[in-house]
Formats: C-alpha cells, sequence, structure tokens
C-alpha cells in the first residue's frame, strides 16, 4: 500500500461510523414521520372537532391588522378559504350593523386591561342573507411592557343555542300568561265565593232575623188573640156590676178603675195584633205628602217646642195603599221616639222620595221584591243606638227607657203595620250621629208613572276617570265597584279613610277624579276623609253616599248643604248617573 493511501482498518472505522449516521437518520426520519403523522392525525381531529362544534379560530396582528381565520370559521359563514381576506377590514363587515359598536367595546376593554379575556355573543351574517349568532372568546399576548401585540381566540356558533333559549323564553313567557291567567281566575273565583259567603251568611242572618220575628209575631197574636177573651169577660162583667142599683161608693170607685185597665190592656192587645199583622185593616190609595202635611201642624204639639219639625216632601210622589188610620199612628210612633231621644231639644226630618230596589237590593234584603216604591224616611239628631240595640228594636215589649216609661210596644206596632202594608222598614242609626227610619212601601201604578217617563232611563255615557271609592260594607262596595268598572271608570278600592288616603298616596302619580265616599264609617268618616284628600288633590269631585237621608245628614251637621250626595239603596243605573252628573258638574 502506497505512502498517503487510507489504510484498511481507518476505512472499516469510518464506514461504521458512516453506518451508525445513517442509522440514526433512519430513526430519525422514522420519529419525524412518526411526529407528523401524529401532528396531522391532531390536527384532524382538531379540524374534527371544531367541525363538529362548530368552532373557528383566529389569529390578530395588532401591528399590521391583519387577521387570520380559520377556513372552518368562513365555512361556517358560507364561504370558502379563499373569498374572504385575512384582514379586520374584511372580517368586520360580517358583523352584524347592530352589533359592531359593542364588539369594539369588549375588545378595547379586554385590550386596556380593564376585562381579562375578550368574550362577547353578538351575530354575523351569513353568505346566505340569515344571520347567525357567534360567541367570541379571546385573549391578548402582550410585550414586556404590557403593551399587547397579538390576539388569538374561536368563534362558537352558537344559533342553535339562541333558538333553543328564545323558544325556551317565549315557552316560560306563554307558562306565565297561563298561570297568571288561572291565578286570575282563581282569585277571581275565590272573590265570588268572600262575597257569596258573606251574602249569604248576612241573607241568613236577616233570614232568621225575619222569621224570629214572625215566630213573634205568631206568638203575640196569639196571647192578645186569648188576652182579648180574657178582657172582654173582666171588662163585660165590671160593666154589669157597676149597673146594679144602690152599689157603694167606695166599689163603684174599684170597678172603674178595673174597667180603666182594662181599657188599656184592650189597647196593648191591640198593638199586639197589629204588630202581628192580625189587625183588621181599611187599606186606601193615598198620597204620603199629604197625610204628612195634615200631621204637620199636629206634630210640634206632640213632640214640643224644642224639636224643629222638618218636611221635606218628594217630587211627583208615587201612590201608596195603605190604612191612613195605622200610617199616621206609625208616623207618630217613631216622631216620640225620635222626641225621646233628643232630650235637650233637636231637629226631626220628615222626607218622602221615590224609588227603585233593584236584584242586588232584593238579595240582601230577605222579603224584598225588586222594583219601584215609595219611601217615608223619619230621621232624628239624637244620641242614636247601639248595634246591640238595632237587633232588637222591632221586637215587642223591648224598651230602652226606663221602668213606667214605655211598654215596648211602639216600634213593635210600626214594624207590623209597615209589612201588613206589604212594605219593609229598616233602621240606620250609629251613636252620636242620631237615627233614620226608612220605610219602603210598594208604588201604586198611577200618578208615580208620570214621574218614571221623565227620569233617566238606563246608563249614561261611560267614563274613563278614576274613583276612589271607600265603603266599609264588603257586598256594598263589591257591587258599586264592580258597577263603576262596567262603565269604564278605573276604580281604587278602601274600607276606610284611613286606608282610603294610603291608597291615594300609593298612586301620588295618577290622578283621582272623584272620592265616592260613604259618610259614617269606622276609623275616619266620610266627610274628614274629604277634607284631608282635598288638601292634598284639591281638584278631585267629592260624591257622598250614606242609609242616612241627605237633608238628616245635613241639618245633623254631618255634612254641608250642597254637598253631592246619593242616598243607598241606588240601582246601578242612578249611581252611573249621579257619578257622570258630579264629574261633569
Amino acid at each position: 500500500m502506497k505512502h498517503g493511501d487510507v489504510k484498511e482498518g481507518d476505512l472499516k472505522i469510518e464506514l461504521a461510523a458512516l453506518r451508525r449516521r445513517v442509522a440514526r437518520l433512519e430513526r430519525l426520519e422514522a420519529e419525524w414521520r412518526k411526529t407528523e403523522k401524529a401532528l396531522r392525525e391532531s390536527e384532524e381531529r382538531y379540524a374534527l372537532a371544531t367541525s363538529a362544534g362548530h368552532v373557528g379560530t383566529w389569529d390578530w396582528n395588532l401591528e399590521t391588522n391583519e387577521i387570520y381565520i380559520d377556513p372552518n370559521l368562513k365555512a361556517m359563514l358560507g364561504y370558502k378559504d379563499n373569498e374572504i381576506r385575512n384582514h379586520l377590514d374584511d372580517w368586520g363587515r360580517f358583523v352584524h350593523p347592530d352589533d359592531v359598536e359593542e364588539v369594539m367595546r369588549k375588545a378595547e376593554a379586554h385590550l386596556k386591561g380593564s376585562a381579562p379575556l375578550y368574550e362577547v355573543a353578538h351575530r354575523m351574517l351569513h353568505k346566505d342573507g340569515s344571520v347567525r349568532w357567534f360567541l367570541a372568546r379571546g385573549t391578548a399576548m402582550r410585550d414586556g411592557n404590557g403593551k399587547p401585540y397579538r390576539v388569538v381566540g374561536t368563534d362558537t356558533d352558537i344559533t342553535e343555542r339562541k333558538r333553543v333559549e328564545e323558544e325556551l323564553r317565549r315557552h316560560r313567557e306563554h307558562l306565565e300568561e297561563l298561570v297568571e291567567a288561572r291565578t286570575a281566575e282563581l282569585r277571581k273565583t275565590n272573590e265570588r265565593l268572600q262575597r257569596e259567603i258573606a251574602e249569604r251568611k248576612q241573607t241568613e242572618e236577616q233570614l232568621l232575623w225575619s222569621q224570629k220575628m214572625e215566630t213573634v209575631g205568631r206568638l203575640a197574636g196569639g196571647i192578645a188573640h186569648d188576652f182579648n177573651n180574657l178582657l172582654v169577660t173582666i171588662q163585660g162583667n165590671t160593666e154589669l156590676v157597676m149597673m146594679e142599683p144602690g152599689l157603694e161608693e167606695w166599689v163603684r170607685n174599684r170597678l172603674e178603675e178595673v174597667f180603666k185597665a182594662c181599657s188599656r190592656a184592650a189597647k196593648l192587645t191591640q198593638q199586639l195584633l197589629t204588630f202581628s199583622r192580625r189587625q183588621i185593616v181599611e187599606p186606601k190609595v193615598v198620597n204620603l205628602n199629604k197625610i204628612i202635611l195634615d200631621m204637620g201642624k199636629m206634630l210640634p204639639r206632640l213632640i214640643g217646642e224644642d224639636v224643629e219639625v222638618v218636611s221635606l216632601p218628594g217630587e211627583a210622589l208615587g201612590m201608596v195603599k195603605v190604612d191612613p188610620g195605622q200610617l199616621e199612628q206609625v208616623i207618630v210612633n217613631l216622631a216620640v221616639n225620635a222626641r225621646d231621644a233628643m232630650p235637650q231639644g233637636g231637629r226631626l226630618t220628615i222626607e218622602t222620595a221615590n224609588v227603585t230596589l233593584d236584584e242586588g237590593y232584593a238579595r240582601q234584603h230577605p222579603g224584598v221584591t225588586p222594583g219601584g216604591y215609595v219611601m217615608l224616611a223619619i230621621s232624628d239628631t239624637g244620641a242614636g243606638m247601639a248595634d246591640e240595640v238595632k237587633e232588637h228594636i222591632f221586637e215587642p215589649f223591648f224598651t230602652t227607657k226606663d221602668v213606667g216609661k214605655g211598654t215596648g210596644l211602639g216600634l213593635a206596632t210600626c214594624y207590623g203595620i209597615v209589612k201588613q202594608s206589604g212594605g219593609n222598614i229598616w233602621v240606620y242609626s250609629e251613636p252620636g250621629l242620631g237615627t233614620t227610619f226608612k220605610i219602603y212601601l210598594p208604588r201604586i201604578d198611577g200618578q208615580g208613572e208620570a214621574m218614571e217617563r221623565h227620569s233617566r232611563e238606563g246608563y249614561p255615557p261611560r267614563g274613563s276617570e278614576t274613583v276612589l271609592l271607600v265603603e266599609d260594607e264588603l257586598s256594598v262596595r263589591n257591587v258599586t265597584a264592580g258597577t263603576l268598572r262596567a262603565q269604564g271608570y278605573t276604580v281604587l278600592e278602601a274600607s276606610d279613610g284611613k286606608e282610603a288616603l294610603a291608597v291615594a298616596r300609593q298612586h301620588r302619580d295618577r290622578r283621582i277624579d272623584l272620592l265616592l265616599t260613604d259618610v259614617v264609617m269606622p276609623q275616619m268618616g266620610g266627610r274628614a276623609l274629604a277634607e284631608r284628600l282635598l288638601a292634598e288633590r284639591p281638584d278631585t269631585k267629592v260624591l257622598f253616599f250614606s242609609g242616612y237621608p241627605g237633608e238628616a245628614i245635613v241639618h245633623h251637621g254631618v255634612l254641608d248643604r250642597g254637598s253631592a250626595f246619593l242616598q243607598k239603596p241606588f240601582s246601578p243605573a242612578g249611581l252611573a248617573w249621579k257619578v257622570r252628573e258630579v264629574l261633569d258638574g
């Protein structure tokens, strides 16, 4: 081997080294191919995942304003990869115009560092013209000074989720409407039942009272009948003995006392018979105004000069069929009772009017037949009565007078006469506010018809004003509110004066056009309520109503003369006309 030639041993070494390098390169190539395959598979899985999950990626270079948009994201908007340039201006035109401001605001907040993550749900415009919803999320990359230079993120198609959410929202709203409607229906049913039960209870109480009065009347009539027979025997034998000649004077005097006692007892039995409606009557068609006029001079002498008698005859008063003598007895009995309730003097008001009692009134007052009546009201300014007294006021022998000052049959007699004449009698009274007895007698066709033809018929025009209704009797309040709402009014309800003021303050921004209030109520009466409310709302008009006649209320000083007033009972049409009259006045 020549000098300079490579030695065989060296070649073997070099060849072995070369083979090792080739083997290492082959291993590296195999690992690279394996890695490349894994990367390709990963990319394929990522592409499948993003495609299946409707997710696309983007990479926004803040320095060049170029933005890499994942082909999958472009495809979600219906575009091919080469149809959208990778620039923010091109991408921005796909954002819904109404959402651009919100997208930019959220992006700026994240870039400034005030929001840790860029996240916003917004709409995008699809190639086919439809609108798609996307949820964009991204994170900024910042340099050593914290300045952002790049934002990477994803856009997820949430259109289907939004559709489901919207459908769920509509279903929820529909369900809430159904629940609300059902709740309102149940509430109305319950109210119809606070109301039917209350009315039934009231009706039952009044029916029991009527039955008790009927029972007492039958008992009184039976006793009076038997007692009359005894009186006939006693009085007849007394007279026979008194006719004997030669009767000693002291015996005659004693017999005369017995005879006088029998006469007084006969009057009592006559009153009992009247109460039980077994007294023989001679009814005639009469005008109550004429009877009151005829008694006008007699009553002042009967009840004394310290009691002023005021007569208020109704215009075009209808006729009634009664026994005039018995009706005079009723007026006298009530006037005498009124005088006893005013020991220091006062005012007695006698008032008549044509009224119509409707179905609602008849339901609340057993024994009343709906129709036309003539009302006779006798009111005093005396001490008034408590509820426990009013409950027994028409019962025979019930009296609040001292022993020896009353038989307890005066009002029982009035009750019997009125009932025997086909009418009804009710008492309205409060301690300290006097008493009113209201008698309703059936109106006879004839003179009253002329008045009816000229009266208001039907209902007035509907209204839209707001009415604050204040009435402590629930059944009356329900009927009144229902009538007004049916006429188009907005009705705010309260059970007394204090509650009414609270309701008014709760509706400070609402105009209250009319205060419709009962005069006599617990807590705070109608007049005091009106004064308090008008101090806050001077433009509100006021209409008072009461079971007491208007003039009686005025004379007692509860209301000022000229106050708008509606007397109970009133028909729905009468209420509607009066409310319209006050609002338009």
